[in-house]
């Protein structure tokens, strides 16, 4: 009797592993055929719109990957195509003031430098050029668009056509701030009513070295730093003037644009950084490596927390651009690629192809690069096509705000976001 009851309960026992190791084998078969992360079955998804489902999987869950799919599903970004006047623009920059603005330098001709002296601003929206915004008496040679709303044009001091030049900076009204006397340089960067500048003789040769570090508020100037060990300057938040170096074994410089001193303990401070950016809120800095390594830094503790893409940003002015939350990151590259990046994973979103730099020839030194251009917000980026002196400048205008591709989606289907999901996303839910 114990024996029947025990080869009983054998049998059973033998069932019960027979049937697991069936169920085992049966999800190992199944997960081969499973789509990968983000893809849809149709048939599964019954009434529900496809665009819904995607976008109530990236606010669950946000990857590159799900945010992919919801682009794909949405028939991609939309865009708005502007013809310019007629020449190329060289030099273009969204407002930081207003999104809805692109600045631009006009060229009137290609060719030698005295050909391209003929500025002007515009104000590019809405599909046409609504106004010049400002357009200078004395001609400028080149025009660099400031973080803070302010622009820096400076005109040929000597005559030549690669001597030193002369800084007249204007601030969002168009009004020159003042200085104390001219301002010969080729790298600026403002700060309120500060300017920063890289000066030097000889600055416009194919190998640069920059003299001093200066600063000037319009009653004072001075000088922070030798400006031999860099070669750019930017303020990638408001607050801080950092100094890229011009080798890899050189460090950036950060300095405090309000008390003019070093901040020795800062995250970006003795990086080997060619740009960096940091983002709106605070929370994290990244840094493009002279290798195009793109480090990732927690501000909070200063930790570089992960490394991703391979870029090539040498001789572009703003090159990396992070959105207010630091969960995207866009990057403008010298052969005019703009690459979206999700960076928690470092995986990028997409990449797309404006015209490479200037259609004519210039020097990493001569001005900065921007045959693209991204919002201050990583919100909205242009794309510029090929130009001819003959033919007007085409540039397409691309929103790439992912709470907005979000709301987009919910919105289709008839479905507003709830109070939850909108805070999750840190967006309004009307």
């Amino acid at each position: 009797m114990e024996h029947d009851r025990a080869r009983g309960l054998g049998v059973i026992l033998l069932l019960v592993l027979s049937a697991a190791a069936l169920v085992l084998v049966l999800r190992l078969l199944d997960s081969g055929d499973r789509s990968p992360e983000g893809a849809i079955d149709p048939d599964a998804l019954g009434d529900v719109p496809a665009p819904l489902v995607m976008a109530e999987l990236f606010i669950a869950e946000p990857s590159s990957s799900r945010l992919r799919a919801l682009l794909e599903v949405l028939g991609g970004v939309d865009a708005l195509t502007v013809a310019s006047a007629q020449g190329a623009f060289d030099l273009v920059r969204f407002d930081p003031l207003d999104f809805d603005r692109l600045l631009a330098a006009q060229r009137r001709s290609y060719g030698l430098a005295e050909n391209q002296n003929l500025n002007r601003l515009w104000a590019i929206g809405e599909g046409e050029i609504v106004q010049s915004v400002w357009a200078p008496e004395t001609p400028h040679d080149f025009v660099h668009f400031n973080q803070d709303g302010t622009t820096t044009m400076w005109v040929n001091g000597g005559g030549g056509g690669f001597a030193d030049r002369v800084a007249h900076v204007l601030d969002s009204d168009w009004e020159p701030l003042a200085t104390t006397e001219p301002l010969y340089a080729a790298r600026f960067a403002v700060a309120r009513q500060t300017v920063f500048a890289l000066t030097g003789s000889g600055v416009y040769s194919t190998d640069p070295t920059y003299e001093e570090l200066v600063f000037d508020d319009g009653s004072t100037r001075g000088v922070l730093a030798s400006g031999e060990p860099y070669q750019w300057i930017d303020t990638p938040t408001d607050g801080i003037l950092v100094a890229y170096p011009t080798t890899a074994e050189g460090a950036t410089g950060v300095w405090d644009t309000t008390t003019r001193s070093l901040i020795h303990l800062h995250a970006l401070s003795g990086q080997p950084f060619v740009r960096s950016a940091i983002s709106g809120d605070g929370s994290l800095a990244i840094g493009a490596t002279f290798d195009g390594l793109l480090d990732v830094i927690d501000l909070s503790s200063g930790a570089r927390t992960h490394s991703f893409g391979s870029v090539d940003v040498q001789g572009i002015d703003r090159a990396l651009t992070l959105s207010h939350d630091g969960s995207v990151l866009v990057t403008v590259e010298k052969d005019g690629t703009v690459t979206m990046w999700w960076v928690a994973d470092g995986s990028p979103i997409f990449s797309i192809r404006g015209a490479a730099v200037q259609p004519r020839w210039l020097s990493d030194v001569y001005a900065p690069r921007s045959a693209s251009a991204v919002a201050a917000n990583g919100a909205r980026i242009a794309l510029r096509a090929a130009a001819t002196p003959e033919s007007p400048t085409t540039w397409t205008i691309i929103d790439t705000d992912v709470r907005s591709w979000v709301a987009q989606a919910c919105d289709d289907a008839g479905r507003p976001l709830t109070e939850d999901e909108a805070a999750a996303l840190g967006i309004s839910a009307d």
